[in-house]
């Protein structure tokens, strides 16, 4: 009778879990084969063997290693073999994705050079796989889980691992959520008003994004505007108003906060003093008839934008007109006197 010879040769591995797995011998001129395993795994709960047909029944949490007996009885008394079994233990699923190195940015990237190293680990895993939910964030080496940061992006990115061994890849992925908020952004001012001094200013309004207010928040005369004049900030939008008691030209620049990014609403106002009286016209007050280019003048008048002159009939003026300084032309019929 010959020694009893396993199809599977002598050793096997498999992992946890795997169920029921069928051990066949074969043994010339024998009248019988019988199969039974190791004491430590034959006690090991829902562990079992068929002895007649060398199937083996694996409990669900067994790992280790097993010992197949198959003993073949015949002529000459009996002969035995064994073969041994690795039983790998499973993967199990990734542990809460952490940050190995690096930052994750709370705030739009300026460039695409900024990374982080995401870690996870896993009981009895040999490698791990990363990935994205969303590729416009940037990439991730698919076995380090080293990300890199796209260049100006917003939005909401998964961060995504399962890990690889027995039965693996695991399911369900594990994922942390990133968020990237946008930059603030600031719009135009509605308007560049001019206006005179101690005249309510028709309110400025001006559109922002992502930010939660503005520095000075309703302080007079704060960020380079005129005293009696304030910015206030609601619903994403700066209104700056008030009635300015000095004069002079405003270029304010009033910063955002909160949010992300640093940027400033600009804009001017200029502040006009009241204009003055004009002065005494210089020139001559008598004049021949049709005699031309006789001039006139008046001292210039601060802030004013143009000059109103009244003349005799038959007169007009030639140059300089709405300015303070004119030339007037006399026709034969005028009388200036």
């Amino acid at each position: 009778m010959g020694t009893p010879v396993f199809s599977l040769g002598a050793t096997s591995t498999i992992c946890q879990g795997t169920g029921s797995v069928t051990y066949t011998a074969t043994a010339t001129n024998n009248t019988s084969l019988t199969y039974s395993l190791d004491a430590t795994t034959f006690a090991f709960s829902c562990n079992s063997i068929d002895s007649g047909t060398g199937a083996v029944t694996y409990a669900a949490g067994w790992s280790g290693i097993t010992t197949i007996t198959v003993s073949a009885a015949g002529c000459n008394g009996s002969t035995s073999a064994t073969h041994t079994v690795t039983i790998t233990p499973k993967v199990e699923t990734p542990t809460a994705i952490t940050i190995a190195s690096g930052i994750e940015p709370l705030c739009q990237l300026p460039n695409g050079t900024t990374t982080t190293t995401y870690a996870s680990t896993a009981s009895n895993s040999t490698s791990f796989n990363w990935s994205l939910s969303n590729v416009l964030a940037g990439s991730i080496d698919a076995s380090t889980g080293v990300m890199t940061w796209a260049n100006g992006f917003s939005g909401t990115v998964n961060i995504q691992v399962t890990a690889n061994g027995c039965n693996g890849p695991t399911s369900p992925t594990v994922i942390r959520t990133v968020i990237v908020n946008p930059n603030n952004t600031v719009g135009a001012a509605s308007s560049t008003p001019t206006l005179c001094i101690n005249t309510a200013l028709t309110a400025i309004t001006i559109a922002t994004t992502t930010a939660t207010g503005i520095a000075n928040d309703g302080v007079s005369e704060a960020n380079g505007l005129p005293s009696g004049v304030s910015a206030t900030w609601a619903l994403n939008t700066i209104t700056i108003s008030g009635t300015p008691t000095v004069s002079g030209i405003f270029n304010y620049s009033i910063p955002l906060t909160g949010g992300c990014g640093s940027i400033n609403a600009t804009g001017t106002i200029t502040v006009e003093d009241p204009l003055v009286a004009a002065g005494i016209i210089s020139g001559s007050a008598s004049v021949c008839q049709g005699q031309n280019g006789v001039a006139y003048s008046v001292p210039a008048i601060a802030n004013a934008t143009g000059y109103n002159w009244a003349f005799p009939s038959g007169a007009f003026i030639a140059s300089g007109a709405n300015t303070n300084s004119i030339t007037l032309d006399f026709f034969y019929n005028c009388a200036f006197r």
